[in-house]
């Protein structure tokens, strides 16, 4: 993300769309706190939402009904116009 373009304070603080930061519970690949450091630097981000979820990083395809919640909620605020 940050390769030529700054630290990565500067690079996330670029970014000015809708975002919405979740982490998965067991999740050993990317644990929680570093969505929570995600969430801290990104200004369109609110709180980190977390997927409950025993399948560790592979929750994100199995745990279909939580990520299409966030998925719905985040595509509520885009207006494609």
């Amino acid at each position: 993300v940050t390769r030529g373009r700054g630290d990565l304070g500067e690079v996330l603080g670029g970014i000015a769309v809708p975002v919405i930061v979740a982490g998965i519970t067991n999740d050993r690949l990317y644990p929680l706190y570093q969505q929570v450091q995600l969430a801290e630097l990104i200004p369109t981000s609110d709180q980190v939402r977390v997927i409950d979820s025993v399948y560790g990083h592979d929750g994100f395809l199995i745990e279909e009904e939580q990520v299409g919640d966030l998925v719905r909620e985040l595509l509520a605020t885009v207006s494609l116009s």
